[in-house]
This record gives structure tokens, sequence and C-alpha cells, in this order.
């Protein structure tokens, strides 16, 4: 639900539909399938993402330094140097889509694009897992993914696309956000909104 309502640019209307709801489940179930492969990657490779994906956590965005204060790593071939260039472009526009006015539905393509392109990076790499979950390119690739994900507030977290919550089990869990949201604009006297919820 979360995903459904940034998509959006807070001053735009928003219209809810059975399909608009189904299309964001679906754009949030490859953002948790991303979550899950690079997961399992790192897992077989026994490489540990987490000191990349903390350092991440707190890196600022900075207009005044290089790459808006995304630490630089080296490529060692053109499609880590082709996935570095995406991952940097993702943190810059992410970064200017906030500082515009909030921009979140700006924000939601940013992590949509960084999404395809690690899923790209992935299905045309070769060799073995350990050197692919070593290269720091895709491992600073998942740190800005997570980072992305998190100020946007997405759980992802505790999800699986192969089936731990069913589609009627998630389902239910939207229906009581959407309820819960309603709720809360019509304590907030929200009426146009809660009408539409």
């Amino acid at each position: 639900v979360r995903l459904f309502l940034i998509a959006k640019h807070y001053r735009s209307p928003i219209e809810y539909s059975e399909a608009e709801l189904r299309a964001t489940e679906r754009g949030w179930r490859r953002l948790v399938a991303l979550k899950e492969r690079l997961d399992d990657l790192f897992a077989r490779s026994e490489i540990d993402p987490s000191p990349v994906r903390e350092a991440l956590a707190v890196a600022n965005w900075d207009e005044n330094r290089p790459y808006k204060g995304l630490p630089a790593v080296e490529a060692s071939h053109e499609a880590a140097a082709q996935l570095r260039r995406e991952v940097v472009t993702a943190w810059e526009r992410f970064g200017q889509a906030m500082d515009d006015d909030l921009n979140s539905a700006l924000a939601v393509g940013c992590v949509f694009d960084l999404t395809r392109a690690i899923n790209r990076f992935l299905d045309g790499a070769s060799g073995d897992d350990r050197a692919l979950a070593s290269d720091p390119v895709l491992q600073q690739a998942d740190g800005v993914f997570h980072r992305l994900v998190g100020v946007l507030g997405i759980s992802l977290e505790g999800w699986s696309v192969s089936g731990a919550a069913g589609d009627g089990e998630l389902a239910d869990q939207l229906i009581q956000e959407l309820v819960a949201v309603r709720d809360e604009a019509r304590k907030a006297r929200n009426w146009t909104l809660a009408d539409r919820l």
C-alpha cells in the first residue's frame, strides 16, 4: 500500500482501482524478487553484503561532491562499468527527486530503473557466484538499492516471491493497510481521500 501511495506525487490525486493496486503489487514483487536474488547470491557465495549496505545507509547525497557523495568503486569490465553508470544515475536522480518538492513518484521510478539495471547485469553475468558477489560494483548496486528502498519506507524484509506470503494473504494485508490509511484520512478530516479509499 505504501508503494501504491508514494508512486504518485503528493499533490496529485490518487485514483484507486483494483487494476492500479494489482499493478503496484506486481512492481513490489519485482523489488522483492531482486532482493531475494541478491540475498541468495551473497549467501551462496558466503559474502556478507551488510558492510556496504550499512555504509551506504548513512551516506549523504551531496550536490557538491563527485557522484553526489556516492563512494567511488572500480569497474573491472564493461558490464560492471555500465552498471556503475546506472547506479550513479539512480543515486543522483533519486536525490534530485527528493529535493524537488519530495517527488516520490520520480524517486520510485529511480528504484525501478536501478532494479532493471541490476537484473540485466545479473542476467548477463558469467563465471562463478563468488566472483560475481565479490564485484564491488554489484555490492554497491545492492547497497544503493537497499538505501533507496529504505528511504521510501518500502518493506521487503520477510517477504518472498516464492510463496512465503500467498496471494490471498497478501491481498488481505493490503486491504487492511488501505483500511488503516482510510481511517487516518478520516481522523484528519480528509474526506475526499477517505471516500476514495
